[in-house]
């Protein structure tokens, strides 16, 4: 697995700053850590957590502390699978729907109010579901370049990554002129990455779908 070592390396070959004068170490780490966020915000999916979520008696639920948003929910933990309604189905077909209680069915979420979900019915008491969520991976300290510490992120966002930190720090003569262009170029980067992996999930989905429906994408 890459450590946050060698990711740090690669940057600074890229910075030729030798004896991380210009940018020193504490401070790529700090670029190390917002290109993480950065990545998770582009993909949700890079920061998928499965976990047993405790839901409370009613409809409306919340994540935890420190969940982002709501990736999929697969099923009561000791029961039936979940499957996802939109609600405005359930709004025209169960107008009371909030109301209506017993053992959950179905779930209803929104990009609108990422970090809040509905179950439908609504348990009359606590329940357990297992759930995919998405996490931002606690910020990393490095104090020295023998650390071993490895990433926490799947390794196909090392590049990302990298282009991510080199933005950061070249933007940081962006303000007298100098490394603008650099700057932009590893932003640009970093962005069709993420732009041509997004493209090539949706093209999965289709295959998918298409294998599904037998037939071709």
């Amino acid at each position: 697995m890459t450590t946050v070592v060698e990711i740090i390396g690669r940057v600074n070959t890229q910075l030729l700053d030798t004896f991380m004068l210009r940018w020193p170490l504490a401070e790529l780490c700090d670029y190390y850590n917002d290109a993480v966020r950065a990545v998770i915000l582009a993909r949700p999916d890079a920061g998928a957590s499965a976990e047993t979520l405790k839901c409370v008696p009613g409809s409306r639920q919340a994540l935890p502390a420190g969940a982002l948003r709501l990736i999929d929910v697969i099923r009561l933990t000791d029961g039936n699978a979940l499957l996802p309604v939109p609600r405005d189905v359930l709004d025209y077909d169960y107008p009371d729907w909030h109301s209506l209680s017993g053992v959950p069915e179905r779930y209803v979420y929104s990009e609108i109010t990422p970090r809040v979900f509905y179950l439908f019915p609504a348990p009359d008491e606590s329940v357990s579901i297992d759930a995919v969520v998405c996490r931002i991976p606690d910020a990393i300290t490095i104090s020295n370049m023998e650390d071993k510490t490895e990433i926490r992120i799947d390794e196909a966002y090392v590049n990302p990554l990298v282009d991510w930190m080199l933005f950061r720090a070249f933007s940081k003569d962006a303000a007298g002129g100098a490394n603008t262009g650099q700057a932009m170029q590893h932003y640009q980067a970093f962005a069709d990455q993420m732009g041509i992996k997004q493209n090539t999930d949706r093209f999965m989905a289709r295959m998918k779908q298409a294998q599904f429906d037998g037939g071709s994408a």
